[in-house]
């Protein structure tokens, strides 16, 4: 049986037209719902956990790429959009000045890492872990020459960013 229909038989609220789009499973942690009620809120398997359970990457790319990406949103380097007025800063996360220009810091020591924003490891890390864009779509942005760069080759260069991120966080521990 295909994974999509398992999913849909053990929980039929879930849409079908959701599962096409990969995994999805309950949360093991509970949350408040808006009228204050518990809930256990569908999760989606982010590209990090989807490389590792196929083997792709390891445990150690992994949690580089997600303390990346956690890097990255702490130092607020998205581009600029309209906030959500009902987003709650988590508590134990300060949105200070300092705590923001900590993180950029962070980010820019992985980056220089990584041979800089203008070299293909960092610009994979930047746009994939960073601006949270697919390989497909980092693929077709990026490219040399004029040229479009194959998904392949994008999906190495990220490889070699987390090589390299997995590496550099081991050493900040």
């Amino acid at each position: 049986m295909k994974a999509s229909l398992f999913l849909a038989a053990l929980d039929a609220t879930l849409p079908p037209e959701r599962l096409t789009h990969g995994r999805v499973e309950r949360s093991r942690e509970t949350v408040a719902d808006s009228a204050g009620r518990i809930g256990r809120p569908y999760v989606a398997e982010g590209l990090l956990g989807m490389l590792e359970r196929r083997g792709q990457i390891g445990r150690a790319q992994r949690l580089a790429g997600e303390q990346f990406a956690e890097w990255f949103r702490l130092a607020q380097l998205d581009p600029l959009r309209a906030a959500d007025i009902g987003q709650r800063i988590p508590s134990g996360r300060s949105a200070t000045g300092l705590a923001i220009e900590h993180a950029r810091r962070r980010v820019n020591a992985a980056l220089d890492a990584c041979g800089g924003i203008s070299s293909p490891c960092g610009c994979a890390a930047w746009y994939v872990l960073g601006l949270e864009l697919t390989v497909a779509e980092f693929a077709r942005r990026e490219g040399w020459s004029g040229r479009a760069m194959r998904h392949e080759t994008a999906k190495h260069l990220l490889f070699g960013a987390l090589s390299v991120l997995a590496a550099h966080y081991g050493k900040d521990r």
